[in-house]
């Protein structure tokens, strides 16, 4: 969808960009009519040499607001010892409200346990805890995800969940907003995380992304 209204880069603004399996860190350096400059884009020390011609997916975060599009690079240039990629204005993009996130739909077993008194999260995640149970990860957004569970829960429970990601494992409190029974008698439960900072919620999101777009491109090659 072409939501341009209302689409601005801002100088120092996020942008993430998706290249192969890795998420690469960049933000805008300059913005005109026609292109906006951004930093070359680093993954875990590594720069992200594009070239003249590509094309990348980008995330532009902007307070309560995603963005999605399509980066070309035009050139690089150097400003200020700075060395820059300077990229055609996108003409179409995805505006996305945080309190619509995106959710993806995937299926990939996960631990978690119940939130017992007052722990802190790493005080109860041991791999060897007999606490801590398997459950199927069924999807997940910004806000919360889908867990099929075995063990007997209930609505406005509290789980401590470890969701794998692409930036390591993270530790999530979400509390059960509803439960129904499948056809294996299993728990569907939807969750919705809780006591969530900004960057770990920005974290899933980049994860959800990133499903996303290996999704698609298996669906390309397949069909």
């Amino acid at each position: 969808m072409d939501e341009l209204k209302g689409f601005e880069l801002n100088i120092n603004g996020r942008l993430d960009i998706y290249w192969e399996d890795a998420i690469y860190k960049s933000t805008v350096q300059d913005v005109s009519d026609d292109y906006f400059a951004m930093s070359i884009p680093m993954f875990e020390g590594e720069y992200l040499p594009l070239a003249r011609g590509e094309k990348v997916e980008i995330i532009y975060y902007d307070n309560l607001v995603l963005y999605k599009f399509i980066g070309v690079v035009i050139s690089r240039k150097i400003d200020n010892n700075v060395p820059q990629l300077i990229l055609q204005f996108p003409d179409k993009v995805q505006r996305i409200q945080r309190r619509n996130y995106v959710r993806v739909d995937l299926i990939e077993y996960i631990n978690y346990c119940q939130f017992i008194d007052d722990k802190k999260i790493d005080d109860i995640y041991y791999e060897d805890d007999k606490n801590i149970f398997k459950a199927i990860l069924l999807d997940v957004s910004g806000g919360g995800i889908k867990l099929k569970i075995k063990e007997r829960v209930k609505a406005n429970d509290i789980l401590l969940i470890q969701l794998p990601t692409n930036e390591g494992i993270l530790k999530l409190k979400g509390r059960i907003v509803r439960v129904i029974k499948d056809d294996d008698n299993r728990n569907l439960c939807g969750i919705s995380f809780i006591e969530l900072n900004s960057k770990t919620r920005e974290r899933i999101i980049r994860y959800v992304f990133d499903i996303m777009r290996k999704q698609r491109n298996a669906a390309l090659k397949e069909g």
